[in-house]
């Protein structure tokens, strides 16, 4: 996720964790493009930052009335136990039902049970994609993608991962005008959740 967020003179750097009281609770400070579902399964948004923050607000209270849901008939679950897949299908429900056309497109990423891994794009009408090596999504899309074809390689270890999308990340996102200021990396694993920062342009 690039840090940069808005157009010609206006200029606002967010997507970043704020204290740990705020990060239990899936907040961010600036803007708000990444949302922590649970230790293992993080939600993306591209576009329209207003628009993402409602969605965000919204589907925190689908989760929630999800586990008072689970609550009540004695299933013993609750939202933090959603799967990658089932989220990704309940955003993708909630794009095109209530937010189609809102400019805003997720990309969903996290681990099942099992420890597979899940990444999952979809358009702002909520069309699916999944994916088992690399997504992009953004105005630097096509040069990410680029860099993740050329770099990536099947079975990579945790570290060795995330060496690489830092380096396909600012790669793509310092060819583009509208991208930068850094960029915020996340390792999603069996044991926890890490986050790394990497500088970028500043221009």
């Amino acid at each position: 996720m690039d840090r940069r967020v808005g157009t010609s003179a206006q200029l606002l750097v967010g997507g970043e964790w704020n204290d740990s009281e705020d990060e239990k609770e899936g907040k961010v400070k600036g803007s708000q493009r990444i949302l922590k579902v649970n230790g293992r399964l993080l939600l993306g948004m591209v576009g329209y930052d207003a628009m993402a923050g409602a969605f965000f607000d919204m589907l925190r209270a689908e989760l929630h009335l999800r586990s008072m849901r689970l609550e009540q008939h004695a299933l013993g679950e609750c939202a933090t136990a959603i799967t990658p897949k089932a989220l990704s299908l309940l955003v993708s429900h909630m794009l095109y039902y209530r937010f189609r056309g809102s400019g805003t497109a997720p990309i969903v990423a996290g681990l099942e049970a099992d420890g597979t891994p899940v990444l999952c794009t979809q358009d702002s009408l909520g069309a699916v994609s999944f994916q088992k090596d690399f997504v992009a999504l953004g105005s630097s899309s096509k040069a990410v993608l680029g860099a993740c074809e050329a770099l990536y390689r099947p079975n990579l270890e945790g570290d060795a991962l995330l060496q690489l999308a830092c380096r396909c990340l600012r790669a793509g996102l310092e060819r583009d005008c509208v991208s930068g200021y850094g960029l915020v990396a996340y390792l999603i694993t069996p044991e926890g959740m890490a986050r790394t920062c990497v500088q970028g342009r500043m221009d």
